[in-house]
């Protein structure tokens, strides 16, 4: 299938076989959403500093991944990016 829609069907069952048929739905931000990127976009600025874009340039390789690692450890052990309450869009 692989169409973009930019609005969900009011069925949830109807979201759930599309999304699994390969649609693909292209809304726009919410609260959560939001709250969610600036939560990541801290720790990755304060791993690898406020130009990101370019820091595999700035870093030497063991540099680089020894930070990137601390991102992880961040998403994965201590939930920090978890924050965000997205209850209100889960589709169940």
């Amino acid at each position: 299938m692989n169409n973009v829609a930019t609005f969900l069907p009011e069925n949830q069952d109807e979201v759930r076989n599309r999304l699994y048929q390969g649609e693909i739905y292209l809304l726009p931000a919410n609260e959560a959403s939001l709250a969610l990127t600036d939560a990541v976009l801290v720790l990755i600025r304060d791993s690898l500093g406020d130009d990101f874009h370019k820091s595999h340039e700035q870093y030497d390789s063991d540099d680089f991944f020894q930070r990137i690692g601390k991102l992880r450890k961040a998403h994965l052990y201590l939930g920090r990016i978890s924050t965000a309450d997205r209850s209100s869009d889960r589709i169940s």
